[in-house]
């Protein structure tokens, strides 16, 4: 999987209260599906972010494991009685 260099721009991106960023991925953490308002947070087209990794946009600071894809059964395993 290509390694991206993320450079945090020190601007903050906003949505609305009433925005909800959406993204799908399939199990090896490529995108298929990404929301306008994520397009807009992200600074990306469809066209660019469309079967690349999640992980293209995380910042150097989120921990890796957020991008994992077995995260949420890592958590349930980890604490059975949460719902996800």
């Amino acid at each position: 999987m290509a390694k991206y260099n993320v450079q945090p721009t020190n601007n903050e991106a906003t949505f609305g209260q009433d925005e909800i960023i959406v993204s799908k991925t399939d199990l090896t953490g490529r995108i298929l599906y990404a929301n306008d308002v994520f397009l807009r947070v992200a600074g990306f087209g469809e066209s660019e972010v469309l079967n690349q990794p999640h992980s293209m946009i995380r910042h150097p600071d989120m921990p890796r494991a957020v991008f994992n894809p077995h995260f949420p059964d890592e958590l349930v395993n980890r604490c059975p009685e949460m719902e996800i």
